[in-house]
C-alpha cells in the first residue's frame, strides 16, 4: 500500500489486516479481526468483535469504539513508538463510574510504567468497564459524542448568572450551564437554595423558568427588585461547584382600584368629603404610587364638584331624603384611571316652616307641622301626623297613618293617603277659602257621604276611612265612585253647605247631590264633556259616564263642552274650548270668572229664542241660548243683556255692562266700569273704581261704590217725579268746594246757567235756567230742568247732607 493507504475488512467476517511501511488507516469489521500496522504512524480502528491489534513501529493511534464492542474482548498492543489509545464513548458511557475509574487507573498506569524516554513498558492494563486489554500505549485520548475531552481530571467551574424580567409579572427563562465551564461534562445539577418569592422551575438539563406571578406587584415603573437562587453542578469526575443566578425583576405600572364608599348627610345639608378619606380604601399594588382624585360626576339626587383643594363637595337635591349617589375617578402616577361609586344616605330632617312658600317633608314618625303662611307643600309621610296648612294655597299629603289635616285659609288640597284621616278646612271663611279633599290616587273606588257637619269617605287600604269637616270639594278616583250629599250637609266653607263640588274623576260615578251640588269636570281630556241636566247623565273624555241628580251647578273642562240645562235654575262655570250651552228653563248663569282674557258677551234681543255666540275669555267662542245671567272675569269685559231680566256681573278690569230691557242687576266690581241699565227698573252697583252709572228709564237703584263715580241722567224721564218712578242713589258722596267725590251729570238736559239753590224751601226762579234744591229730610233732590218753576225730575240721594252739596257736585255742560 502507498503512504496513507486505507484497508478495511468485511463487516461480519474475521480478517487479518497488515499495514505497510507507510502511515496506514486500517479498519476492521464486526468480526474477530487481526490487524498489524507494521511501520508507519498508523490509525487502526478494529471495529466490533474480539479483535487483536498490534501497531508495530511508529506513533500509532488505535481506536476503540465502546458502542461497537459491548460483547467483545479486544487486545491492543501499541508496539514501539509513542502510541495513543483513542476511546470513543457516548455521554452515557462516559458518565459510568466504572468507566471513570478505569480512565483514572489507566492514566496512573501510564505514569507508573513510562521509562525516562517516555515509553511505556510492556505491562498490560485491563479496562474493567470494557472488554479491553492494552499495552505499550503512551497516550490516551477521549472522544465523547464526537467531542474530544481531556482524559485528565479537570475542575468543574460554575459561573454566576444574571437575568432580567421584562415586567414584574413576566416569566423569564435561561440555562445556568450556558456560561459554566464543565470540561468533564455534567453529571448532575442540584438546586441548593430557591428564590424567596416567585416560582422557579429548575430542570435537570440546567434550563430554568422563573415566574414572578404577583409577588412583585408593589414595584412601580422604574423600580426593580432582586431575587436569586443557588445551584450546584457535578461533573463526571465528581468535581462540584456552586453558583448563583441573580434575577432582576423590572417593575411595571399596576392600575389603581377604586372601591365604593358609603357616607351620610342630613337633608339640605352640604357634605364635604376629604380626598384622603375617599381614597383611604382605594388600592394600588404599586407601593410607592400616589393616587389622586381626577373627577367626580353622574350625581343622582344631588350635585357634586371638586373644590380648589381637591376635596369633594356633595349637595343633596333640595328637599330630598333617601339614597343619593355619585361617581368618582382616581388616577395613579402613570395616568391609569379607575372609577367607583359613592353612596350617600341623606337623612330625613323635618323642615322648618317659614311665612313663604315652603316644601315641608315629615318623617316616618308622628310629626306636627305648621306650614304658616305661603303657598306650601306639606308631606307627612308615615306616622300619625298633625299637619296645618296655615294661610295661602297649600297642598298637604298626609301619607300613611291616621293623620289630622287642617288646611287653613286659602284654596287648598288635601290628600289623606292610607289610614283613617281627619281633614278639615278650619274655620269657615267664604268664597276665597276653597278646601278640596283629593282621592285621585286611590287604588279602588271610594264612597263619600256628606251629611250633617261631618262627611265620611271610605275606600281600600290606600284610603281607609276619612272624616271630612269644612270641606267644599272632593276629587274622586279613577274607579266607579259613589257620592252622596244630603240636605243636612253643612260642612263646607259656606253657610248651610251652600256650595259643594264633586269631581268624580275617571270611572262611571254615581253622584247624588243636595240640589246645590256642583259637578266638576276640569280633569276631562281634549274631547270635553257632555252634561245633560235633564236626564242626569254626564259623559266625556277621561271621565267615564256619570249618573247624577240633585246638581244645579257645573264646572266645565278646558275643551269644547256641551251643556243641556233643565227647567231648574242652574249655573254653568265654563272654561276653554268652544262650548255650547242651552240653559233650558229656569234662571241660568253662564260664568266666566276665571277667564284669562276679555269676555265679550251679547245675549242679543232675546236669548230665550235666539242663540248668541260670545267670546269666552279663554280663546274660545261659546254658543249660549236660554241664558239669563252672565258673570265675567278680570279682563276688560263687555256684557250686554237682552229684553229679559238679566244679572250681569263683571270682575276686575274696566268693564262695559248694558242691561238693555228688563229689570236688570249690573255689578261692576273692580276697575273703572261703565254701567247702563237700559229700560226697566234696574239695580246698578259700580263697586270699586271710578265708575259711570246710567240708570236709564224707570226707577233705578244706584250704588257707585268706592271711587269717584259719575251718575248720568240724559233726560228727566230717566228719574221722574214721584216715589216709585224716581231713581235712588244709595252712596252719593258729595264734596265741598272742589273736593267732590261723586258727581251728577245732567249736561244732556240742563238749560242756561245752572244753579244749586240749596234747601227745598228755596223757590225756583222761573228764569229759564236749570235749578236744583235738596230736602235734607227726605233726601230728595228736585231739578227744574227747563226753568219754568216746576220740578221736572227727582233723585233720592241717601246719606247726603245738604251742607256738602254745591254746584261742584253737578256736571252741567
Amino acid at each position: 500500500m502507498s503512504k496513507n493507504s486505507h484497508a478495511q475488512g468485511a463487516h461480519s467476517r474475521a480478517h487479518m489486516l497488515f499495514g505497510t511501511r507507510k502511515d496506514d488507516d486500517l479498519s476492521g469489521g464486526s468480526g474477530n479481526d487481526r490487524i498489524f500496522g507494521r511501520r508507519g504512524d498508523d490509525v487502526i480502528d478494529a471495529g466490533g468483535g474480539d479483535d487483536r491489534v498490534r501497531g508495530g513501529r511508529g506513533d500509532d493511534t488505535v481506536v476503540y469504539v465502546a458502542a461497537e464492542n459491548q460483547d467483545g474482548y479486544d487486545r491492543f498492543d501499541g508496539g514501539p513508538g509513542m502510541d495513543t489509545l483513542l476511546l470513543e464513548l457516548t455521554g452515557e458511557e462516559w458518565r459510568r463510574p466504572e468507566v471513570q475509574s478505569d480512565i483514572r487507573s489507566f492514566l496512573q498506569f501510564i505514569a507508573d510504567n513510562t521509562n525516562p524516554f517516555g515509553q511505556v513498558n510492556g505491562r498490560k492494563f485491563q479496562f474493567d468497564a470494557f472488554g479491553l486489554e492494552v499495552r505499550h500505549f503512551e497516550n490516551l485520548k477521549i472522544v465523547v459524542d464526537g467531542i474530544e475531552l481531556d482524559p485528565a481530571d479537570e475542575p468543574a467551574v460554575a459561573i454566576d448568572d444574571e437575568v432580567t424580567t421584562l415586567a414584574e409579572d413576566a416569566a423569564v427563562s435561561g440555562s445556568v450551564l450556558d456560561n459554566d465551564q464543565i470540561p468533564d461534562l455534567v453529571a448532575a445539577l442540584e438546586l441548593v437554595e430557591g428564590p424567596a418569592r416567585g416560582a422557579l422551575q429548575f430542570n435537570n438539563d440546567g434550563t430554568f423558568t422563573f415566574d414572578p406571578g404577583d409577588a412583585f406587584d408593589e414595584l412601580g415603573v422604574g423600580e426593580t427588585a432582586v431575587e436569586s437562587f443557588t445551584y450546584r453542578v457535578t461533573d463526571v469526575d465528581g468535581d462540584t461547584d456552586v453558583a448563583t443566578v441573580q434575577i432582576i425583576v423590572t417593575g411595571t405600572n399596576d392600575g389603581p382600584v377604586a372601591v365604593a364608599d358609603q357616607t351620610a348627610t342630613d337633608e339640605n345639608q352640604q357634605l364635604l368629603i376629604l380626598a384622603s378619606d375617599l381614597l383611604a380604601n382605594d388600592t394600588d399594588a404599586d407601593a410607592n404610587d400616589v393616587l389622586t382624585i381626577q373627577s367626580v360626576g353622574n350625581p343622582v339626587n344631588g350635585f357634586v364638584f371638586l373644590n380648589a383643594d381637591g376635596n369633594v363637595v356633595f349637595t343633596p337635591t333640595p328637599g330630598f331624603a333617601g339614597e343619593a349617589t355619585f361617581d368618582y375617578s382616581i388616577l395613579d402616577g402613570s395616568g391609569v384611571q379607575s372609577t367607583a361609586t359613592v353612596s350617600v344616605t341623606v337623612n330625613d330632617v323635618p323642615d322648618l316652616p317659614t311665612p313663604g312658600d315652603d316644601v315641608l317633608i315629615g318623617t316616618a314618625d308622628n310629626d306636627t307641622i305648621d306650614a304658616l303662611a305661603g303657598n306650601d307643600q306639606v308631606f307627612g309621610l308615615a306616622g300619625q301626623d298633625t299637619l296645618f296648612g296655615g294661610t295661602g294655597n297649600d297642598f298637604i299629603d298626609g301619607g300613611d297613618g291616621d293623620d289630622f289635616i287642617d288646611l287653613g285659609d286659602g284654596n287648598d288640597i288635601a290628600v289623606g293617603g292610607a289610614g283613617n284621616d281627619f281633614i278639615t278646612g278650619g274655620a269657615q271663611a267664604g268664597s276665597n277659602d276653597l278646601n278640596t279633599a283629593s282621592y285621585s290616587g286611590a287604588t279602588a273606588a271610594i264612597s263619600a257621604v256628606l251629611s250633617g257637619p261631618l262627611g265620611a269617605v271610605t275606600g281600600d287600604d290606600s284610603v281607609g276611612t276619612d272624616t271630612l269637616g269644612v270641606v267644599d270639594r272632593i276629587f274622586g278616583s279613577d274607579f266607579d265612585d259613589v257620592f252622596t250629599v244630603d240636605g243636612s250637609w253643612s260642612g263646607s266653607q259656606f253657610t248651610g253647605g251652600a256650595y259643594n263640588e264633586i269631581q268624580g274623576g275617571g270611572g262611571d260615578d254615581l253622584i247624588i247631590g243636595n240640589e246645590i251640588t256642583r259637578l266638576g269636570y276640569l280633569d276631562a281630556g281634549p274631547g270635553g264633556v257632555t252634561v245633560d241636566f235633564i236626564n242626569g247623565i254626564a259623559t266625556g273624555d277621561g271621565v267615564g259616564t256619570d249618573t247624577f241628580s240633585g246638581a244645579s251647578q257645573l264646572r266645565g273642562s278646558d275643551y269644547g263642552d256641551t251643556v243641556i240645562g233643565s227647567a231648574n235654575d242652574e249655573q254653568f262655570r265654563m272654561r276653554g274650548g268652544d262650548d255650547v250651552i242651552d240653559g233650558g228653563g229656569g234662571i241660568d248663569q253662564a260664568r266666566y270668572s276665571s277667564a284669562t282674557g276679555d269676555v265679550i258677551a251679547d245675549l242679543g234681543p232675546d236669548n230665550q229664542t235666539t242663540a248668541a255666540v260670545i267670546q269666552d275669555g279663554f280663546g274660545g267662542n261659546d254658543t249660549l241660548i236660554g241664558i239669563e245671567n252672565i258673570r265675567s272675569g278680570n279682563g276688560d269685559d263687555q256684557l250686554f243683556g237682552d229684553v229679559h231680566r238679566n244679572i250681569l256681573q263683571a270682575g276686575g278690569g274696566d268693564d262695559v255692562l248694558d242691561g238693555r230691557g228688563g229689570h236688570d242687576t249690573l255689578l261692576g266690581e273692580g276697575g273703572n266700569d261703565h254701567l247702563s241699565g237700559g229700560d226697566g227698573s234696574d239695580f246698578l252697583n259700580g263697586q270699586d273704581g271710578d265708575d259711570v252709572l246710567i240708570g236709564g228709564n224707570h226707577s233705578d237703584q244706584l250704588l257707585g261704590g268706592a271711587g269717584s263715580d259719575v251718575f248720568i241722567f240724559r233726560s228727566s224721564e230717566e228719574s221722574s217725579v214721584g216715589q216709585f218712578i224716581r231713581d235712588v242713589i244709595w252712596d252719593f258722596e258729595a264734596g265741598t268746594g272742589n273736593t267732590a267725590v261723586d258727581r251728577l251729570d245732567i249736561s244732556s238736559l240742563a238749560t242756561g246757567m245752572f244753579d244749586f239753590l240749596g234747601a227745598e224751601t228755596e223757590t225756583f226762579s222761573g228764569s229759564g235756567n236749570t235749578e236744583a234744591r235738596f230736602n235734607n229730610q227726605t233726601k230728595i233732590l228736585e231739578i227744574d230742568a227747563d226753568g219754568d218753576t216746576q220740578a221736572d225730575m227727582e233723585i233720592e240721594l241717601q246719606n247726603v247732607d245738604i251742607a256738602n252739596l254745591d254746584n261742584d257736585d253737578f256736571v252741567t255742560s
